[in-house]
């Protein structure tokens, strides 16, 4: 249970983030100064790799080997969704990732912005409400 502790904090450190970041869009401020956003992003970009690679080394392959077809389907389908994520992400902050860029078209940030942490809660999310409830139940049986 330790795992699934420390993956949902990452996960509520991702949430926060997500947060504080969009406290800073807003069209003034990103041509005004967009360093403090791009900042913002990529210390949560560092957070999600991490997180990415825990799940990766840990947390799926005791999922795929653990001889339940429902959780081991359960898991190949959450890793052939978070590689989306991730190369999503990755391809997002390629586009975004200098000031010049963000200033612009603060507005195609913002718009991007709140696309790419969409998807990113709706999986944090999932993960939450579906993913580790299932881990759970299989650890304790």
């Amino acid at each position: 249970m330790a795992r699934i502790d420390k993956l949902r904090k990452q996960h509520d450190e991702l949430m926060a983030a997500i947060e504080e970041i969009r406290g800073l869009l807003e069209v003034d401020k990103l041509i005004g100064d967009p360093n403090l956003v791009l900042e913002k992003m990529t210390s949560m970009y560092r957070q999600l790799m991490i997180h990415l690679a825990i799940e990766d080394k840990y947390f799926y392959p005791e999922l795929l080997n653990s001889g339940d077809p429902q959780l081991i389907a359960l898991a190949e389908k959450y890793i052939e969704e978070m590689g989306n994520i991730g190369e999503a992400f990755s391809a997002y902050r390629n586009t975004w990732i200098y000031g010049t860029v963000i200033k612009a078209d603060p507005q195609k940030y913002i718009q991007a912005t709140n696309e790419i942490f969409e998807a990113l809660s709706e999986r944090i999310s999932t993960e939450n409400e579906v993913l580790y409830p299932e881990y759970k139940d299989m650890v304790s049986r």
